[in-house]
């Protein structure tokens, strides 16, 4: 391939791939968890999940699930297709996934130890988040996490996971081939 054509070639796929972001139609999100408006005590994920579940539009437009990760410092980049590339225009329902650690009393279906303790209150349901199509620049979503109790038990709890959360724990145990799921 002559030198002139190489460098059409590789000016092509730079400037495809420097717009893919935008081919999803995909909004920047970003924000800070906090714990009782404190730093929060361990790493923790949040999953923005659509608020309204159904079939996908046929051209593949609407909301995406998207996850995003938090570190010592509580700040997080929401990413859908990417990292931290951002949602798709919508409503998302958020849950939250954090283990502090520990041990716990109590034992799994199998009559092991339950380790961990959940950074999610029994009952506290994140609020809403919504994406606008219209956005001009990123979307910020805090989110302050009021202290846990002891009541809650499990490795990990996912906030709002059911539509009644008033008197629901639900926990998560992961082991290398298995996963148990209970609510309390």
């Amino acid at each position: 391939m002559p030198l002139p054509t190489a460098r059409l070639a590789i000016l092509t796929i730079l400037v495809a791939a420097a717009g893919c972001g935008e081919q999803f139609g995909t909004i920047p999100v970003v924000g800070r968890v906090t714990v009782g408006g404190a730093a929060p005590p361990a790493p923790g994920y949040l999953y923005f999940v659509p608020a309204r579940q159904g079939p996908p539009a046929a051209d593949g437009s609407g909301p995406r699930s998207g996850s995003a990760r938090w570190g010592a410092d509580g700040g997080f980049a929401v990413g859908t297709f990417r990292a931290a590339d951002g949602l798709r225009p919508g409503r998302y329902q958020v849950r939250i996934d954090c283990d502090l650690g520990g041990q716990q009393p109590g034992a799994d279906y199998d009559g092991r130890p339950l380790k961990g303790r959940p950074l999610v209150p029994a009952g506290f349901r994140p609020p809403e988040l919504l994406v606008p199509a219209d956005s001009s620049g990123p979307v910020q979503y805090d989110l302050d996490v009021p202290q846990a109790s002891a009541g809650c038990r499990g490795p990990w709890q996912l906030a709002g996971w059911q539509a009644d959360q008033a008197k629901t724990c639900v926990s998560l145990s992961m082991e290398a081939d298995r996963v148990s799921v209970s609510s309390t």
